[in-house]
């Protein structure tokens, strides 16, 4: 169990649950309905249920909740359905986007999703896309979802070849832009393994720039590289806006310029053109 902000988490069958910060300083018990506690029905509101994984499952925790709801309307007991609503929030599963207090806070959740979900190129797979999402500024949502038909329009543009009558025949097969890397790190060797959060500053307008130091293990001992996000509040939280590669070689002053995918026009791909 851990706290922080005015909201702590409890732990869930397996799972980590949200709750308010004062419901953490008890074990919350889950009584059978007949009995009663010492200070009478419902008591305490903050201490009628413990969500124990080992004797009740979450399905069935909800259940007991809705049900302990229901109980004082029945008893013109009106005034606490509130907290037993307040109650069932307990038992439903913590967002994986809370919003980050810090520039700091919020790229090493991101780059931890990066390396769990072995992010590379486009196009997003669809779990990476969900967690990392909620995370991007809209600029950049917008951004990707054009560099991904950009890819799709190439791919049109392009197609495979029919299987060749004569299978000496050499054939042309064009492989699509963006698919093996670089989404969110410079390095077309892989994703990376591993990472930790360099220097912090704040550039000319108004955006953070955060270092990332990046290591990826190989067969020959491993890489090392810096890239950095940027950061910028968006609707009163932080998101990740752009990011620098090789940010060790930018000048003093240098701003980012906006992310893109080269060859494209939004969402159609022109090559050279």
């Amino acid at each position: 169990m851990t706290a922080s902000l005015g909201v702590c988490t409890l732990t869930c069958s397996g799972r980590d649950y949200a709750a308010p910060l004062h419901s953490c300083k008890h074990r919350l018990v889950a009584r059978p309905r007949n009995q009663k506690s010492a200070e009478g029905l419902p008591g305490n509101p903050w201490k009628p249920f413990l969500l124990a994984p080992s004797r009740i499952s979450s399905r069935q925790s909800v259940g007991f909740l809705l049900s302990w709801v229901m109980r004082p309307a029945k008893a013109g007991l009106l005034r606490i359905i509130p907290t037993g609503a307040a109650t069932i929030a307990v038992c439903l599963p913590l967002s994986g986007q809370t919003t980050a207090s810090t520039p700091q806070a919020l790229v090493a959740r991101f780059y931890t999703l990066c390396v769990k979900h072995h992010v590379a190129g486009l196009p997003l797979k669809a779990k990476a896309r969900k967690a990392l999402r909620p995370l991007l500024s809209e600029d950049l949502r917008r951004q990707i979802g054009d560099g991904e038909a950009c890819q799709a329009d190439f791919i049109r543009q392009f197609p495979d070849p029919p299987p060749p009558v004569n299978p000496r025949a050499p054939q042309v097969i064009y492989k699509p832009p963006f698919v093996d890397c670089c989404l969110f790190t410079s390095t077309p060797d892989g994703t990376p393994t591993s990472f930790t959060l360099g220097t912090t500053k704040v550039l000319r307008d108004g955006r953070y720039q955060v270092v990332v130091n990046f290591f990826l293990r190989d067969s020959m001992g491993g890489i090392k590289w810096r890239d950095a996000a940027i950061v910028k509040r968006e609707s009163d939280r932080f998101v990740i806006d752009n990011v620098v590669f090789d940010a060790d070689r930018k000048p003093a002053g240098y701003l980012p310029q906006p992310f893109s995918f080269r060859g494209c026009q939004g969402p159609r791909w022109v090559g050279g053109q």
